[in-house]
């Protein structure tokens, strides 16, 4: 089943209308985004072992999405919340967020005193101002992105997808794949950082087709469409 899973997530991936649209963007959400998949991957792996030596290729995948964008930042803390009761991970977790914040102020004391400002903080005000996730306008325009990219036929099915996730979780008490319910986390801890950014620019919705591209499969996998249904949303891209 999750070999599976996997094989419909990466064929949803390749064709899903944000990923397909957007992929030739030059900004920075790619590489963040890459980077974000890439400690995902080394972490979940290195949880597996359960091995206690520190691994040089997770801290090196760390470094690059710290020094990619601000938005990997809420890994670590979405991590947090996701493995809150396994006391071990969150030991080990607390570790990478003392490293995360530590980089962090070093960063912005070395823009302080190269530029006299900050890229980070400067721009917190026009890009993260907590009023706008108050204003009808801010969801309005997300909606219009988020139906201009991937489509209303697309959105629509999400939508099933995510009631029948649910509705598997109240009949049979299964809870969503850990892997899911992550993507969730962050992308609640992304819009609560900055819902003005996310909605104003389209680009960031390169970080909500992970989780797009999980609920489906995750659908497919529950109705056991297999194939049909695969063939079925793949039409509706």
């Amino acid at each position: 089943g999750d070999v599976y899973k996997r094989q419909v997530f990466i064929v949803l991936s390749l064709f899903f209308p944000a990923s397909f649209r957007l992929a030739l963007t030059t900004n920075y959400e790619l590489l963040s985004l890459f980077s974000i998949s890439l400690f995902l991957f080394l972490y979940f792996k290195s949880e597996e072992k359960e091995s206690g030596r520190i691994n040089p290729v997770l801290y090196f995948s760390f470094l690059l999405g710290l020094l990619s964008d601000w938005t990997f930042y809420l890994l670590v803390p979405s991590l947090i919340i996701l493995r809150w009761k396994k006391k071990k991970s969150r030991r080990r977790l607390f570790w990478f967020l003392f490293l995360e914040l530590s980089f962090f102020i070093i960063l912005v004391l070395y823009q302080f005193l190269v530029t006299g400002e900050s890229s980070v903080l400067s721009h917190s005000r026009t890009r993260s101002n907590p009023l706008y996730l108050f204003t009808f306008s801010t969801y309005q325009e997300f909606y219009h992105h988020l139906t201009g990219i991937i489509g209303l036929p697309c959105l629509i099915l999400l939508i099933i997808s995510w009631g029948k996730i649910l509705g598997e979780r109240v009949r049979k008490k299964l809870k969503p794949e850990p892997l899911l319910r992550l993507w969730l986390i962050y992308l609640a801890l992304l819009w609560l950082t900055a819902g003005q950014l996310v909605s104003r620019h389209y680009v960031y919705l390169l970080y909500l087709f992970p989780f797009f591209a999980l609920s489906l499969s995750e659908m497919i996998f529950l109705l056991r469409f297999l194939r049909l249904g695969l063939a079925l949303i793949l039409i509706s891209f």
